[in-house]
């Protein structure tokens, strides 16, 4: 595995940390290679019992970088993360808007920081949300809420996130990794 990605698995857990600080973590064609390889890894081996997602602080993801043109970073994974047969929990630390917030609501249980910015704002450059967003944002949030945040592409905290049903939590930033590796092991 490159650097984009950091896996580290203890005690029946895998940490998987998108790892491209300098650029949020913004997601690159060999990220999304690189955790689609480690889903698929969590979801065989019997060692690993559940799994969580998070980034290198100051961001969780910022989307994808335009900038890697070198193929697609929609963060279509082979498995989504809903496929793993492990509880697969997303710890999201700071910001997550585009993709990185389509993958955060791709896991099992999410939580959120409170003072991030979170949004689908795909919209905003005139193409539609993807990484199953019109999937998932429905059926966690209701129809209204997800038209309102896939139509608008306008932005949101944890504390809404929480209350529209996004978020299994709303917790400060730095309580966030620590809430889910204590799930996951629990």
């Amino acid at each position: 595995m490159s650097s984009e990605l950091l896996v580290d698995v203890e005690g029946g857990v895998a940490l998987l940390t998108l790892n491209r600080p300098a650029k949020q973590n913004a997601v690159t064609p060999t990220m999304a290679a690189e955790l689609s390889a480690a889903l698929r890894r969590c979801d065989i081996e019997d060692a690993i019992r559940a799994v969580v997602i998070t980034g290198t602080a100051p961001a969780f993801c910022a989307g994808a970088d335009l900038a890697a043109r070198g193929g697609d970073v929609s963060a279509t994974l082979d498995p989504p993360p809903w496929q793993v047969r492990k509880p697969v929990i997303a710890a999201v630390n700071g910001h997550a808007v585009g993709i990185g917030l389509a993958l955060a609501l791709q896991c099992d249980l999410r939580y959120f920081a409170r003072d991030a910015v979170y949004g689908l704002n795909q919209v905003r450059r005139g193409v539609l949300a993807d990484g199953f967003a019109h999937w998932t944002v429905p059926r966690l949030a209701g129809l209204a809420n997800a038209a309102d945040i896939m139509l608008t592409g306008r932005t949101f905290d944890g504390d809404e996130a929480k209350s529209l049903g996004l978020a299994n939590a709303s917790l400060p930033a730095d309580e966030i990794l620590m809430t889910a590796m204590a799930v996951a092991h629990d």
